[in-house]
């Protein structure tokens, strides 16, 4: 099972991750290289109960129904409990993470994806990475696939397919690049008794 999803109105962190590959620190070196990023939502954003409910459907479906004798428990919940004590599930507490730029005071989903995905301007225009149109701190409209994964370990992750820009936003540390609109009119040009120029 799988399910696809829209996000929408969420902010962009880690934005690079959208056209670089990388590995998660500390990660074993089994581990491969994927396209990663993650998304911030508010406390209160509209589509967490929602997302809440995707991600245990997934795991009912990966992990079954059947209640342990001993515990009493279904086991998907056993599962997801454990998983989420690792961070082995997307969805996750900015707070954990909140020496990053954003995080603190919101959730977190942890998106990646082992193809590149597709990233468009608002107009709906592809999107470069040197154009700085999509940086991390703008706010995005993503399709994810949210999936339970029982391989050297269990969870449920977030597949990344595309990326639509929604509005700009304050962007991140090393975020946006610079216009050339952004630039004084006293600094267009050099003066002719410029030193540097002589």
């Amino acid at each position: 099972m799988a399910t696809r999803y829209v996000l929408k109105n969420v902010r962009l962190a880690f934005g690079h991750g959208l056209w670089t590959k990388s590995k998660p620190k500390n990660s074993d070196p089994g581990v491969k290289e994927k396209f990663r990023c993650s998304v911030l939502l508010e406390r209160d954003h509209p589509q967490l109960y929602e997302i809440n409910q995707i991600i245990r459907d997934e795991a009912a479906a990966k992990f079954g129904t059947a209640v342990d004798p001993k515990t009493k428990k279904v086991k998907w919940e056993t599962v997801l409990k454990a998983a989420e004590a690792q961070q082995k599930v997307c969805l996750r507490d900015g707070d954990l993470k909140a020496e990053y730029e954003g995080f603190a005071d919101h959730w977190a989903i942890s998106c990646n994806a082992i193809t590149r995905p597709t990233v468009f301007d608002v107009d709906g225009s592809p999107a470069a990475e040197d154009s700085g149109i999509v940086y991390s701190g703008c706010m995005v409209n993503m399709i994810v696939t949210f999936k339970a994964y029982d391989n050297v370990s269990k969870g449920v992750t977030c597949e990344l397919n595309g990326v639509r820009k929604w509005a700009d936003n304050d962007a991140f540390s090393g975020g946006r690049p610079a216009d050339a609109d952004e630039f004084p009119d006293e600094i267009a040009a050099p003066a002719e008794d410029d030193e540097l120029l002589q």
